[in-house]
């Protein structure tokens, strides 16, 4: 069974509150009236307030797996909400949360 596909518009956050942004290469499909997200896009994350035990916010998050394997564009695997984010800076990368993808479009 498929998963949804996410967006651009999407929430994509650090379990500590922290904002992700993403900048899609993809200019050529769009999902719920936005572009989807690639699996090499990179996603910056602002606000993270983890500081334990200094300050060691989120700064970056990747996709690590459960990308799409069968639908691609121009050769890139997207993002779906089942995919697995793990974020990088200066504490230990946790999972990022995917919330609000369009529910329309699936793929696996």
């Amino acid at each position: 069974m498929g998963a949804p596909i996410v967006q651009v518009g999407a929430t994509i956050s650090c379990p500590h509150g922290g904002q992700g942004t993403i900048a899609s290469a993809n200019v050529r499909v769009k999902v719920g009236g936005a572009f989807a997200i690639l699996a090499t896009d990179p996603c910056v994350i602002a606000g993270c307030a983890f500081a334990a035990p200094a300050p060691m916010p989120c700064v970056t998050a990747s996709w690590t797996a459960a990308t799409s394997t069968r639908v691609k564009i121009n050769g890139q695997p997207l993002v779906l909400a089942t995919t697995v984010g793990l974020t990088a800076g200066g504490g230990p990368p946790v999972p990022v949360i995917i919330a609000g993808p369009q529910t329309r479009v699936v793929a696996t």
